[in-house]
């Protein structure tokens, strides 16, 4: 049973509808090469590699041959003290909460709101507004 429903619009600006295009042309890209690997290995042997192996064929020819899917996703981390799920993400007032409370209440501005869509909300903005507290960590 479905007990609360959240509506989400995207609103890319250009800047982050390029990202989002060059993510999808790398994940598509990423499935025909595995797609086309598939097929060969089997009609070679009669049995195909499986996404693990994939995955790792594939990891192993980006430096040379593919260096471009590079551009097309990177993994950010947050600092691990980042106060997430203890800010509010309307005002910025910072509580202390309980791990058990589920529902973040803002004593600042009255925010009611889930706890863990506050958190990404928190972090989303963080990366938007302070990249360089985020550190790139991987690049796939």
């Amino acid at each position: 049973m479905i007990s609360k429903a959240y509506k989400t619009e995207l609103d890319p600006n250009n800047v982050q509808r390029t990202l989002l295009a060059k993510h999808a042309g790398v994940a598509r890209f990423a499935w025909n090469w595995g797609l086309a690997r598939s097929i060969e290995e089997y009609k070679l042997t009669g049995k195909s590699s499986n996404a693990v192996e994939q995955h790792k064929q594939l990891n192993a020819l980006k430096p040379t041959e593919f260096p471009w899917m590079y551009e097309g996703s990177k993994l950010l981390k947050a600092d691990r003290f980042f106060p997430s799920t203890k800010t509010c993400s309307a005002c910025g007032v910072i509580k202390e909460m309980p791990l058990s409370e589920r529902t973040y209440r803002c004593d600042g501005c009255g925010l009611i709101i889930d706890r863990d869509l506050n958190a990404a909300r928190n972090l989303l903005s963080n990366v938007k507004t302070n990249q360089s507290r985020g550190t790139e960590v991987r690049k796939s």
